[in-house]
């Protein structure tokens, strides 16, 4: 599996006044801007029997075994990046955290390898982030220069990494993980997340490796104020933190 330790840029989130973007949410059809970000078969996107007879389909990879199965993953994309954050020195934790999210997606969910993997890696990140301001922002799809062009480029080489992705190929994943579409936030009802217990999982995963190899520590700063993301809320400075490694003795 080929290692990227480089920087991932984070999504900034909106950028416009809480007030202009609480104005055009609401004066905006919701599940059309889910359509035009996400694609017309997104989960974010379907509603009744559809809705439900997809959800079935992606249930049963999230849970039992093959959820066991991939904690070996995520353990080992937390002790690469532990190993590489500086020791007694303050740094933001979110990037971090988003970083080991991000490769365990991509090797669990996605099953990416190698030039694949690497590829993702770079791609996903900007193309969140331009999602993220469309979704928000009241942009027509026309016009010469328009970020629409640009989001649709990125979507064709997202869809690129995997040929012919819209093929039926019932042999597409022998040997290899198969691609379980999305990754979405926590919810509620029939709308809650999928990932939810992969999500549980990942989390206890990553504490339980950083807990078991350093102390997480925090600063003297002053409290960092929220920043809206879009669809969720992160300290404005990345939250942070200092860690320091454990003795291999295994001090507490």
């Amino acid at each position: 599996m080929t290692t990227m330790t480089s920087a991932v840029t984070l999504p900034p989130g909106p950028t416009a006044p809480r007030a202009v973007q609480g104005a055009y949410a609401l004066t905006q059809p919701l599940r059309g801007l889910r359509r035009r970000v996400l694609g017309p078969h997104s989960m974010f996107a379907l509603s009744g029997d559809e809705h439900r007879r997809q959800r079935k389909l992606l249930v049963p990879p999230f849970h039992g075994r093959r959820l066991a199965a991939y904690e070996k993953i995520v353990e080992e994309e937390s002790v690469r990046e532990l190993a590489s954050r500086p020791e007694g020195k303050a740094f933001a934790t979110l990037p971090s955290m988003m970083r080991i999210t991000l490769n365990a997606i991509l090797r669990a969910v996605f099953g990416a390898d190698g030039a694949e993997f690497a590829e993702l890696r770079e791609l996903l990140p900007p193309f969140v982030a331009l999602g993220s301001r469309l979704a928000v922002a009241p942009i027509s799809k026309k016009g010469r220069f328009n970020p629409w062009r640009r989001f649709e480029r990125m979507r064709r080489e997202y869809d690129a990494v995997f040929p012919h992705a819209a093929t039926f190929d019932p042999h597409r994943f022998e040997g290899a993980r198969p691609d379980l579409y999305q990754w979405i936030p926590f919810g509620g009802g029939t709308r809650r997340c999928l990932g939810a217990a992969f999500a549980t999982m990942e989390m206890t995963v990553v504490l339980r490796t950083l807990l078991r190899d350093c102390t997480l520590e925090p600063t003297t700063d002053a409290g960092e104020r929220r920043h809206s993301r879009g669809v969720a809320y992160a300290p404005a400075k990345g939250g942070r933190a200092i860690v320091r490694r454990r003795s291999t003795g295994g001090d507490s």
